[in-house]
């Protein structure tokens, strides 16, 4: 039997690489997902493109990177603006996760026929509800918040029993020096 595919939503960051590394510990094989996304200054953030790269080379691991910049820009900033212009507080957190990120993952597992999708989030699926993590201090599930119910039978978070200095200290032990505390 083949192991299942999993998509990784991948940053490039500590959390969703050692998402990576647990995932195929347990016997998964996880596709990463990295958009091309503007910085605050419209820019392209290649630094963590290429350390989103280099944590796939180093584990093996398929590595696609999606241009998402105009999607970004007109589902989470004209939010953000629009919000902003009309005197309210914005969320973009959820509004992200919902209709951009969390969207374009799931679209990006359907069209590849991958059932699952997992992210490097603070946070914990049980009994078909969001539920909080182990790391309270990390919880991430406000920003989740509006994720669509029938997405979280899909969706892993491996990182929900682990702690931040956990997941810290386990990527020193698989030899990433790159991430430090």
């Amino acid at each position: 039997m083949l192991p299942k595919k999993v998509v990784v939503g991948l940053s490039g960051g500590v959390d969703s690489s050692m998402v990576l590394f647990l995932l195929q510990k347990q016997g998964y094989t996880p596709v990463a997902l990295t958009f091309k996304l503007p910085n605050w200054e419209g820019k392209i953030d290649n630094k963590a493109i290429e350390s989103a790269r280099a944590v796939c080379k180093k584990l093996g691991i398929e590595h696609h990177v999606i241009d998402k910049r105009k999607d970004f820009k007109k589902t989470v900033v004209s939010y953000f603006n629009s919000e902003l212009r009309a005197f309210k507080t914005p969320n973009p957190c959820v509004v992200c996760n919902r209709s951009f990120k969390f969207k374009a993952l799931f679209e990006f597992a359907d069209k590849h026929n991958i059932r699952y999708v997992a992210t490097g989030h603070y946070a914990r699926i049980k009994d078909g509800f969001l539920c909080k993590p182990r790391d309270k201090a990390k919880d991430q599930t406000y920003g989740l918040c509006l994720l669509k119910r029938e997405w979280l039978s899909r969706l892993i978070f491996p990182l929900q029993d682990l702690t931040k200095d956990k997941v810290y200290e386990l990527a020193s032990k698989q030899g990433f020096s790159s991430f430090s505390k």
